[in-house]
């Protein structure tokens, strides 16, 4: 899976938790979604956990900041780091 897929996935994920009415296209990757549409800590707590079960990670407690939520691209960068780092082979 590439990031342009974990990000669709994330703005997919967006765009049904809020009911919006917009093309995947049109939520930003790059700027604060937090803000962008006024994602209260509840909104955002559900947005991580739906990111933990649908792509089987874990959040650690210690990766959990404002930098992590800031943007869709934080969120898919941190999901790559994660998946790639839960399937690497045992030595």
């Amino acid at each position: 899976m590439d990031k342009e897929s974990v990000e669709k996935k994330i703005k997919r994920m967006i765009k049904e938790k809020l009911s919006l009415n917009l093309e995947l296209e049109q939520i930003p990757s790059n700027e604060n979604v937090v803000e962008r549409f006024n994602l209260n800590s509840i909104d955002v707590l559900e947005l991580l956990i739906g990111i933990e079960t649908e792509f089987n990670i874990e959040i650690e407690d210690e990766d959990l900041n404002a930098e992590l939520v800031e943007s869709l691209s934080n969120l898919a960068n941190y999901v790559m780091k994660k998946i790639n780092r839960d399937n690497l082979p045992i030595s």
